[in-house]
């Protein structure tokens, strides 16, 4: 007769599936980070980096890295050695209380 059909699933096999949701979710994430900075993101595409930006604490982490990235390279490729930016680009979005610098030798 008809046998109900055995899960062979593991908690493992579960939490890949779920990482590799997430992971799908974050590479998505970046492609609309990238098209925000490339000036190539559609209206649409803005409201929802937006949207997962204001809900999602990895999202904001995804963001911050593409930002820190991009300044980087755009520094590297005008000639100018890199230099750290972490507190320079939205640096703050990973404390819970924004952090100010002053510089060490400001320019006169």
């Amino acid at each position: 007769m008809g046998q109900t059909p055995r899960n062979d699933r593991t908690p493992d096999d579960l939490a890949a599936d779920e990482f590799a949701g997430i992971h799908e979710q974050l590479d998505s994430t970046q492609e609309l980070v990238w098209a925000l900075l490339d000036d190539h993101i559609s209206d649409a595409d803005f409201a929802e980096l937006e949207e997962r930006l204001l809900a999602d604490k990895d999202a904001r982490e995804t963001y911050i890295q593409c930002v820190q990235l991009h300044a980087e390279l755009l520094d590297h490729f005008k000639g100018g050695a890199a230099k750290p930016v972490a507190e320079q680009v939205l640096g703050f979005l990973g404390s819970a209380t924004p952090t100010t610098s002053t510089p060490s030798n400001p320019v006169s």
